[in-house]
């Protein structure tokens, strides 16, 4: 639920994705292969590279449904998907984190990321961080026009998720704890948690697939 500012963007048609924005974090790190699967997006020419690396680029397709300008910032690199094409005529636009944390024109975005999930402004990040603006109302999107509020993912997807966020655990490969909280100006709070105990992770990841 918290803004940024809008002094320094790479475009100032971008400024109303600088509001509140769904966050999700995982101490995966993109390789080289995945940053190719996720630009691929929208590429008819890339289909097979698409189902390549699907584990990332085919469920990712999902976010369009409540943003327009998805960030990720992992490992050196942060990408911008740009959809409607406004600052990069490809659909997105990927930085090396030096120059992001480096160059001053583009401050406002760096400051999306500053001081979450404990990115410090370093040149690399042993983590994923993915940002998804909300599309709040008075978009020109040419993209599944639904609008989420903070209000709405509260009633949408935090609180449907909160009855299924156990479930979720036994078939999620990789994942051992999901945690859903709120960041304001104020503070962060933690709306829930749910983690599979050490004594059981052996026997369920034989179950998992």
């Amino acid at each position: 639920e918290t803004t940024h500012s809008t002094d320094q963007l790479i475009n100032q048609s971008v400024a109303k994705y600088q509001g509140p924005a769904l966050y999700a974090w995982n101490n995966g790190v993109f390789q080289e292969e995945d940053w190719e699967g996720i630009i691929s997006i929208g590429d008819s020419g890339k289909e097979k590279k698409l189902l390549k690396v699907g584990r990332f680029a085919l469920g990712f397709i999902s976010v369009y449904h409540l943003t327009d300008f998805p960030c990720i910032l992992s490992n050196r690199n942060v990408l911008m998907l740009d959809p409607h094409m406004v600052i990069d005529r490809d659909g997105g636009l990927l930085i090396d984190l030096k120059e992001f944390t480096a160059d001053k024109r583009i401050a406002s975005h760096y400051e999306c990321f500053h001081n979450y999930f404990g990115y410090n402004g370093s040149h690399q990040y042993n983590g994923t961080i993915f940002r998804f603006p909300l599309r709040i109302g008075g978009s020109d999107t040419k993209l599944p026009n639904n609008i989420y509020n903070p209000a709405k993912v509260h009633t949408s997807l935090f609180a449907p998720f909160r009855c299924e966020i156990e479930n979720c655990l036994l078939f999620m490969k990789y994942v051992n704890k999901i945690t859903v909280s709120v960041k304001s100006h104020t503070g962060t709070q933690i709306l829930y948690s749910a983690e599979v105990s050490d004594k059981f992770r052996d026997g369920l990841a034989k179950h998992r697939g």
